[in-house]
Order: C-alpha cells, then structure tokens, then sequence
C-alpha cells in the first residue's frame, strides 16, 4: 500500500483508527488473523505489562487495491519479508503486525516464544519505553510515526564506499541497514528483560539458514563492492548474535554451530584482511553497549561511525552529521 493512500487516515497522534483499518483491510484485500494467536498475544500482553492491542494481519501476492499497493505487497513478498512490524498502520494503543500467508513458521512454537514478541517489541521500544524511530535523514515526512518522535540518521547527500569500492546509490538504504540493526538491538535487549528468553538459540540457528537469500535480493550497480557490502553486514550480524547468545549463557550449548556458522562468515569475507580483529571488537562493542542510550541521536551517530570504521566503510559527504 502506498504512503500517499493510508496517510490521509493518519490522525495526529494515535494513527489509524479502528474503523479506518478496518476500511483498509477489506479494501486491500487482507486478512485479520489475530484470532489465531490470541494465546501468544496473552502472554505478551501479560509478560510486557501492557494493555496494547496487537493485530495480525496476513498479505500476499494478491493484496492490494490498485497498481501501487498491489507491487508494494508484490515486493513484499518478494524480498520474503515473512513477519514485520508495520509503524504506519498501528496507533498508540495498538499494535499491528503482518505475516505473509505462505510463512510456514506462523503456528510453530518459535513464532510464538520469539519472532511474534520480537515485532511487537518494536512498537513497544517507541509507546512504553520512549525510544525514538530511527530513520535515513531525507526520507518522506509520510514514513514517520504519528505517536513516537523520530531521529533521522546521516546526511542528506553523499556516498558510500567500502575499501575505496563506490555503492552508487545507496545512502538511504546504507542509513536504513543500521537503523533497522539499532532497533533490533533494542528489542533483543527488552526481550531479555522481559523474560523471553525461550527459542533464543533456535531463533540463531534459523535466521542463519535465511538471512542469504534476503540479502542476495538487493544489488547495487557495482557488484564487487555490493558483495563486500553484504559479506561484512553479515559479520557485524554474526558478532551481535555471538553476544546475545553469550549474554543469556548461551554460548556452550551450541558452541559448534556458532563456531561453524563464524567459519561461513570468515570465508564470506575473505578479502577483508582485518576479519578477525573486527569481529572480536564488533563482539565487544556488542557485549557491553548500553542499549538504554539509542534513545539519543548522538550516540546512534557515535555507534554507526565506530562499526563503520571496524567495516570499512565511508560515508563521504561534505555535510555534519
């Protein structure tokens, strides 16, 4: 759906109302599934403390009510984007997630013990625990919540190089990558705190086994620099998932897969010859960040440009940011 055809249903303040998502639904040929995950939404309604609605509506290749729409779930659909939270279409008293039809996980006990608590994680980050919504400096006013402040990242122009290698085009999307990366880290840490610790290491083990087929989705037109690109994104994943794991006492119990897993990572990026280093640092880094202080702009600023340093990457740009 496009931003220009729910935004005018936007109320200052409290988002989509009910009757207005229930327009859009029936319209954009979706579905409400909350029914099906009244349990799971209990218990985090019961383990967050919260009286947040959350809604769970499933897409698919079919949704969409005209040409735009129709390609903006099309594309959906296409990058797998399986589960994800959605700011626009929730308000400050409900929560509204999307799950694609043919998602296999929706009814395992892995959807209901994490992936499910993770997405509302999201909208919880920005209602009860104040964080801002991190976004690419530039982007549309339209993307922005109605009910939570909003921290733009970056400059406005410039470029991106990693080893000297030009990603034409990608500034945004560069921005984007660590802003999603931040918030999830957020969520990680308030699912810690929350008690959510069940289905942590089958999480790992399965987002392993997805995350190349997401990410081999996007190119850019230098096709060297966009294979470092991912190759190093995913050892910045790797090492963040290696802390998590060691933070809840993870680690010995599946200490070959990570072991095994590390040596994928390596191999991936074998050009880059100080790996390891940054790995250890990257874990480091991870292990002992206050997550508490993603709520100020110039310490998310602070956090891109020290990973970017231990990556290898550069923004180059005339702007202060």
């Amino acid at each position: 759906m496009t931003i220009s055809s729910i935004i005018s249903l936007i109320t200052k303040d409290y988002g989509l109302k009910d009757d207005d998502m229930d327009k859009i639904i029936r319209r954009e040929k979706l579905k409400d599934v909350s029914q099906a995950y009244s349990d799971a939404i209990s218990n985090i309604q019961n383990k967050f403390g919260s009286i947040t609605r959350l809604r769970v509506l499933e897409y698919n290749e079919l949704s969409g009510s005209n040409r735009d729409s129709k390609i903006f779930f099309r594309d959906l659909a296409l990058q797998s984007r399986n589960v994800f939270y959605n700011h626009l279409f929730s308000n400050k008293e409900c929560c509204v997630i999307f799950v694609y039809s043919g998602y296999q996980m929706k009814n395992s006990t892995l959807f209901k013990l994490r992936i499910l608590p993770h997405e509302f994680a999201h909208h919880f980050q920005m209602t009860d625990e104040e964080f801002p919504c991190l976004l690419p400096r530039g982007v549309s006013h339209d993307f922005f919540p109605q009910f939570a402040s909003t921290l733009e990242l970056g400059p406005r122009n410039g470029l991106i190089y990693i080893d000297n290698l030009s990603l034409e085009d990608c500034l945004e999307d560069f921005f984007k990558d660590f802003a999603e990366r931040i918030q999830d880290r957020i969520c990680s840490e308030i699912l810690k705190r929350k008690g959510f610790l069940k289905g942590l290491l089958d999480e790992y083990l399965l987002t392993k086994n997805d995350e190349t087929a997401k990410s081999i989705l996007r190119t850019y037109p230098n096709y060297e620099a966009t294979i470092r690109y991912l190759s190093r994104l995913a050892l910045l994943d790797e090492a963040e998932w290696h802390a998590s794991i060691k933070s809840v006492g993870g680690s010995n119990q599946i200490s070959d897969k990570l072991k095994l897993n590390l040596r994928r990572i390596m191999k991936l990026n074998k050009d880059f010859s100080n790996r390891k280093e940054a790995f250890r640092e990257l874990y480091d880094l991870a292990l002992k960040m206050d997550y508490k202080l993603f709520r100020e702009k110039r310490f998310c600023t602070s956090y891109i440009k020290q990973v970017s340093n231990l990556l290898n990457f550069e923004v180059r740009t005339e702007e202060r940011w």
